[in-house]
């Protein structure tokens, strides 16, 4: 007999069909700053926010500024190695990254000199409080391709910005 009423109950859930998936529905804020931090991520360290966005999402719910996140990730270990692993090429790519534009000499050695005896959370919170474009989602910047980038190296005018010179 219990033979009998164990094959029914299996044959009773069979014969039922599977309620739908239900999706999860995010909340429009969420949704908002997970598009922001997504394009952060693939703009300045090149890669997808991965696991690090809900994180991300619930600092800026809780009251972290966006500048705040942006500087983290602008200072952190990864975008400075990516970019060279060197101050110099660091304040370059930042320049890069922040403006959209090749980094102008004086504005490049004054970052520079600043990363020599100040914090380098400072330094960048400064640079983007001066530069809040770089704060709103953006697309990635493509690579300027290595012909432009010796052309842009021969045809500079260094004598113009030399101060020794004039």
């Amino acid at each position: 007999m219990r033979r009998y009423i164990v094959l029914a109950a299996l044959a009773t859930l069979a014969a039922v069909p599977p309620a739908p998936a239900q999706t999860a529905r995010l909340d429009p804020v969420d949704a908002s700053y997970q598009s922001l931090i997504d394009s952060w991520y693939r703009r300045y360290l090149r890669r997808p926010a991965e696991s690090y966005r809900s994180d991300a999402v619930a600092m800026l719910k809780s009251g972290t500024t966006q500048e705040t996140l942006l500087v983290s990730i602008l200072t952190s270990p990864e975008y400075y190695n990516a970019a060279g692993g060197d101050d110099i090429r660091y304040v370059r790519r930042l320049i890069t990254d922040v403006t959209g534009r090749p980094p102008a000499p004086r504005e490049a050695a004054r970052l520079l000199d600043r990363l020599g005896f100040e914090d380098r959370n400072e330094v960048v919170a400064d640079y983007l409080s001066l530069h809040p474009e770089g704060v709103g989602a953006a697309q990635p910047l493509p690579e300027p391709p290595h012909e432009f980038r010796r052309r842009l190296h021969r045809d500079y005018d260094y004598d113009r910005w030399d101060p020794r010179r004039r």
